[in-house]
């Protein structure tokens, strides 16, 4: 019994109550579909009777209007009484201004009674209309053509039976209602063969109810009851269908099923043949049902199992699900609401693709179909070094699939996407030893072709001489790096240097490690032959490392050099001194220092510069003042440069700073006035 007839009762009996001990009770007549009769309701408390003379098997309800008891709810109780006082069925109430009995079938021939009791301190007076109702009745045929409902008293049903067996599949469309636009405003109920209500009431909004699909459970004749709700009457029209699922068998390689057209709630079952650990999946294309649509598995015994996975466009994918039992397995197409249409199912087996693979050996040639995985597997160690690459693989996508690097337990160690025709698992070092595995895991119902190399190596080291000593560089694996280390103290300044590098395209970084292996400076990005990294003063003692990086699945060649930069500092004076510049490490400066006052006029010149003249600027010169703020700055793409009659505008120790740019080394002589 639900909450609201719970309610219901309680109020009846509440009215009962009240009814039978109030000895001061008005009773007035009222005649079934006569006229309405105002019933005052004068004395918080007191129950009013209306009496009607009814025989057994009539069916009666009443309509309560114009209310000016009371805004609560309920302000008035409401309950039918036999001629023997006692209540039938549940009772009513009046919320606002109305209220309705619902329809009652008596059971017994005499007096009954119509029992009115407000609630709390509250009085005033309510119209009430009697009325005996007559449910229309006729037949339907699960034809989808429609038979018409009129509902002219509050309280009446349309009831229309038709004949079914235990398994048959029904569904059901009520169209064009006027009962109301609110949901709920009418239900569509099916009714057994005895009389209980079967499975769930279809509610309306606006001007529709729909009965999805229900499985029949008993042979006879059965009834479609169309139920407005309240007082509510109108007109509608109901039609039923034949909603038995559509079967077809398929098989799991991926052909086309072509799901047919189906009736509203009509589902489309098409059954393959599985077993226990097989792994399936399952694509909807082209459907083009109104509204969305659900896509299912179940098993030999119809019982769900899986993921159910909805859509509201034209394609749908069940993503590969591992069977746990061997039979006729079940995928469900199950479009939503009234939708009907067609659509194309394919099916597949979508068990792993497992195989060995050789690091450094031969690739392996791998067709995907959705939902399934590559699963290539190698002995690995601790400390060992891999890569991975995908090349000309027709999964289309970015990403359209990933490269995952599997632990010997399974978890996900590394992963990169796959971007259409190529992939590449950058360096990993592993952490374990025993059965590691490359799986390639396509992005929803992608699939195709593709090829797989694993690769393994060490990478490029050496320890780096700090007198710029080359050190030749060779990469022969994809993700191989170079990682040459040194001793750096703190405060030390370095530079570091790659020439000759014969990578392709963008194609490598140049970087700096503490020791502790984090990132010192910013790395340099090189879409060229060379790169340099600029001075960089140490942060601390230890064991440094330079490291250069091919992008991508690059090999090649390159040089490597790393020097100890040591600025030249010296003082300047004015007038007769020339100084001679000369810097053999990339990176290296000059720091003049120079006393001046406020007032001095100074005119710098350099000349005979051997620094590189094709760049521009080949050098950048500064005057500082005292507190290391610049005052003028120069550059020159050539071999000469004057800065002429600076005029100074502090007192103390003046600094002029030469940096030649990039990698340039060379010679320069400087003069100052």
């Amino acid at each position: 019994m639900s909450a609201l007839a719970v309610a219901l009762l309680i109020l009846g009996l509440t009215g009962i109550a009240r009814a039978t001990n109030a000895a001061a009770a008005s009773t007035t007549n009222i005649t079934l579909d006569g006229p309405a009769v105002v019933v005052r309701l004068t004395t918080a408390g007191q129950p009013s009777q209306l009496k009607f003379a009814g025989t057994a098997g009539q069916s009666v309800s009443a309509v309560l209007s114009h209310s000016t008891v009371g805004a609560a709810c309920p302000a008035i109780a409401v309950a039918l009484l036999r001629p023997d006082s006692s209540q039938l069925g549940f009772g009513a109430s009046v919320c606002g201004a109305n209220g309705f009995l619902d329809t009652h079938t008596l059971d017994a021939t005499g007096t009954w009674t119509i029992v009115l009791t407000p609630q709390g301190s509250d009085t005033g007076h309510v119209t009430v209309r009697a009325l005996s109702v007559t449910d229309q009745v006729g037949t339907i045929v699960r034809n989808a053509i429609p038979v018409a409902v009129h509902i002219t008293t509050p309280g009446q049903n349309a009831r229309f039976t038709f004949s079914s067996n235990t398994g048959q599949q029904i569904s059901a469309i009520l169209s064009g209602s006027t009962f109301g636009t609110a949901c709920d405003a009418v239900e569509v109920v099916l009714v057994r063969p005895d009389g209980t209500t079967f499975g769930s009431a279809a509610p309306s909004c606006k001007d529709t109810a729909f009965l999805d699909g229900q499985t029949l459970d008993a042979s006879g004749n059965w009834t479609m009851v169309v139920d407005p709700q309240g007082a509510g009457v109108g007109n509608a029209n109901l039609a039923a269908y034949n909603a038995n699922d559509v079967t077809g068998l398929t098989k799991d390689d991926g052909s086309v099923f072509a799901v047919p057209a189906m009736n509203p709630g009509q589902n489309s079952t098409v059954h393959i043949n599985g077993s226990n650990g097989q792994k399936i999946s399952a694509l909807v294309t082209k459907a083009n049902y109104p509204q969305c649509f659900q896509l299912s598995l179940r098993r030999p015994d119809n019982s769900a199992f899986g993921n159910v996975v909805k859509s509201c466009t034209k394609s749908d994918f069940l993503d590969a699900q591992t069977l746990d039992q061997n039979g006729i397995w079940s995928i469900v197409v199950d479009p939503l609401g009234t939708s009907v249409g067609t659509s194309k199912l394919q099916v597949w087996d979508a068990s792993d693709a497992t195989k060995a693979i050789t690091l450094n050996g031969a690739p392996i040639s791998a067709t995907l179909d959705p939902g399934q995985k590559g699963e290539y597997t190698f002995t690995g160690t601790a400390g060992q070094q891999v890569s991975a690459t995908v090349t000309g693989a027709t999964i289309k996508g970015c990403p359209g699939y990933a490269i995952n690097l599997l632990r010997p337990n399974g978890s996900v160690f590394a992963s990169a996407n796959g971007c259409n025709d190529k992939a590449f698992l950058d360096s990993q070092t592993l952490d374990t030893a025993g059965p590691w595995t490359l799986e390639i895991d396509p992005v929803g119902s992608a699939s195709g072709d593709l090829t797989l190399n694993g690769w393994t190596f060490a990478d490029d080291d050496g320890t780096a001489d700090l007198s710029g000593k080359p050190a030749f560089l060779d990469f022969t694996r994809p993700g191989q790096n170079a990682v040459w280390s040194f001793h750096g103290t703190n405060h030390q300044k370095v530079s570091a240097y790659v020439t000759d590098a014969d990578l392709q395209g963008c194609d490598f970084t140049l970087t700096l490690l503490r020791p502790n292996g984090s990132v010192f400076g910013s790395p340099v990005d090189s879409c060229t032959d060379t790169a340099f990294l600029e001075p960089q003063v140490l942060d601390q003692t230890g064991t440094w490392t330079v490291r250069v990086d091919p992008t991508g699945t690059n090999q090649g060649e390159a040089t490597l050099q790393v020097f100890d930069i040591v600025d030249e500092s010296q003082p300047f004076k004015p007038g007769p001194d020339i100084r001679t510049f000369t810097s053999e490490a990339p990176g290296t400066n000059a720091a003049y220092h120079i006393n001046g006052k406020t007032g001095d006029v100074r005119t710098v010149t350099i000349t005979g510069s051997t620094y590189d003249a094709g760049a521009c600027p080949a050098v950048v010169v500064t005057l500082r003042r005292p507190d290391g703020s610049t005052l003028t700055s120069q550059s020159t793409c050539s071999n000469t440069l004057t800065i002429a009659n600076v005029t100074l505008d502090a007192n103390g120790s003046w600094t002029l700073f030469v940096d030649p740019q990039g990698p340039a080394t060379g010679t320069m002589v400087i003069r100052l006035k």
